[in-house]
């Protein structure tokens, strides 16, 4: 049996669509459930296995403590079984009130129609207090 791939900018733009909108359970479903979830930000790189994992890492990344969170600045690349995209990220942190910026890289290998490998590489959070 041949497993179709699906169109990258597809899962990418749908990802986004979830992520922006922090819906934590559907962007989830969009992960193979071995899916890992590769990550490199000033002074940490790290790993997250398995859907459950990578639900974690959704969450610390672009959900806990964004208040108004939006993504912008959208770029997508894609060949047959993996796609790219290049954004930036905005929101209001809510323990402190500072308007935060970030920008931040992804690569994405699929098969069939889920994620199994996402690389993420966040170049900095800018942020400036009220």
């Amino acid at each position: 049996m041949t497993t179709t791939t699906a169109d990258p900018t597809t899962v990418l733009t749908t990802w986004i669509d979830r992520v922006a909108a922090q819906d934590l359970a559907g962007a989830v479903s969009l992960y193979d459930p071995a899916a890992l979830f590769t990550f490199h930000v000033p002074g940490s790189d790290g790993v997250y296995t398995g859907r459950e994992a990578v639900a974690t890492a959704i969450h610390r990344f672009f959900i806990v403590d964004r208040l108004h969170f939006a993504i912008s600045d959208l770029e997508t690349v894609a060949d047959p079984h993996s796609g790219a995209v290049r954004f930036t990220m905005t929101w209001i942190d809510a323990n402190d009130g500072a308007r935060c910026t970030c920008f931040q890289s992804h690569h994405v290998e699929l098969e069939g129609d889920r994620i199994t490998h996402q690389h993420m590489y966040c170049a900095g959070i800018r942020a400036e207090l009220p």
